[in-house]
C-alpha cells in the first residue's frame, strides 16, 4: 500500500531536487550540446556527470543512501562517482522501471545501431568519462547512436527521482484512485515529469529559451513531443588515441632499442614524477621499462 508524504519528506524532495535533479538537468542539456558540436571530452564528463545525480536523487528519494553500499560480502563502501555499482543498486528496487535494452528509437533514421544493454553502455560511458579521462588518459571512441542512448537512459533515470511508492498526490484523496508513483510510471511509460519547477520542465516547454529548447528536444525521441518539429543534425563518430599511449607506450613495447624508446623512458620517467595518473597506467609504463631492460 502507498504510503503518505510527510512534511519532511517534502523538504527533503526539495531539497534533492535542487542539489541533484536541477544540476543534473543542466549537464544533460550541455552534453547534448557538446555531442552535436564534437567537444567529445566534455561530452563524457557532463554525460556521466548527470547519470550520476540522477541515480543519486532516485536512491535518496527511495529511502537510501547517496554516499555509500553494502557490497556482496557484507562491507560498506562508498559509491564515490561509480555509475555502473550506482545502477546496480537501482536496480535492487526499480528494476520493473527499468529498460532492458536501448532499442533504435522507431522514429530515427539511422544506418547503424549496435543494439546495447543499459549495463553495458553506463559501463562504457563511465570508462571514457570518468575522472582521470577528463585528461584523456585512456582516449574514447564515439558511436553516432551514443547520443541517442544517453537520452534513453536520462529518461528512464530521471523518471525515478521520485517517492516511487508514495502516493502521485501525496496522500490519498477521497474518490479519487490514489495511485503511487510506481503504478503510475508502469501504466504511463511516456510519462517523466518530476516537478513543473525542475529545469528539464522548463526547458522543454521553452520556459528557458528557444535556444535551449532546441538543444534539449531535437531528435531526442523519448522527451520531444510528437508535434515537435526536428532539424537534421551532424551524425558524428570520434575517437582519440591518447597522448601518453602515442609518445610513451607505443615506442617503448615496439621499438625497445631505438632513439625513440630512450626518449620515451624520459617522458615515462617524467610523467610518473611530476603528472598524477592512474595506478595501472603507472604500473603499464614501469612494466614496459622491465620489457625493454636487457
Amino acid at each position: 500500500m502507498p504510503y503518505k508524504i510527510e512534511p519532511i519528506h517534502a523538504e527533503q524532495n526539495l531539497i534533492v531536487r535542487e542539489l541533484f535533479v536541477d544540476t543534473a538537468d543542466d549537464n544533460y542539456i550541455t552534453a547534448r550540446w557538446c555531442f552535436v558540436e564534437g567537444l567529445n571530452v566534455d561530452y563524457y564528463w557532463l554525460a556521466v556527470h548527470a547519470l550520476e545525480k540522477y541515480m543519486k536523487a532516485a536512491l535518496l528519494l527511495n529511502g537510501h543512501s547517496a554516499k555509500s553500499y553494502v557490497d556482496h560480502a557484507g562491507k560498506r563502501r562508498s559509491f564515490g562517482h561509480d555509475i555502473a555499482t550506482l545502477y546496480d543498486c537501482l536496480k535492487s528496487f526499480a528494476a520493473d522501471l527499468l529498460p532492458d535494452n536501448l532499442p533504435r528509437p522507431s522514429r530515427l533514421a539511422l544506418d547503424h545501431w549496435r543494439d546495447e544493454t543499459p549495463e553495458a553502455f553506463i559501463r562504457r560511458l563511465h570508462h571514457d568519462g570518468n575522472a582521470d579521462n577528463r585528461y584523456q588518459i585512456f582516449g574514447y571512441v564515439q558511436h553516432r547512436e551514443d547520443l541517442f542512448k544517453l537520452d534513453s537512459m536520462v529518461f528512464a533515470l530521471r523518471r525515478l527521482c521520485v517517492p516511487l511508492d508514495a502516493y502521485f498526490l501525496g496522500r490519498p484523496r477521497p474518490g479519487a484512485q490514489n495511485p503511487a508513483h510506481r503504478e503510475l510510471l508502469t501504466k504511463q511509460p511516456q510519462y517523466w515529469a518530476v516537478s513543473s519547477a525542475s529545469k528539464l520542465e522548463k526547458t522543454a516547454k521553452g520556459a528557458r529559451g528557444v535556444r535551449l529548447q532546441e538543444v534539449l528536444l531535437n531528435f531526442n525521441f523519448p522527451f520531444a513531443p510528437g508535434d515537435f518539429a526536428h532539424e537534421n543534425i551532424i551524425g558524428r563518430m570520434a575517437s582519440h588515441n591518447p597522448v601518453l599511449g602515442r609518445s610513451i607506450l607505443q615506442p617503448l613495447q615496439q621499438a625497445p632499442g631505438s632513439d625513440a624508446a630512450a626518449t620515451a623512458a624520459e617522458l615515462r620517467d617524467w610523467v610518473l614524477t611530476n603528472i598524477q595518473i592512474p595506478r595501472d597506467v603507472a604500473n603499464q609504463f614501469r612494466q614496459a621499462k622491465m620489457k625493454r631492460t636487457p
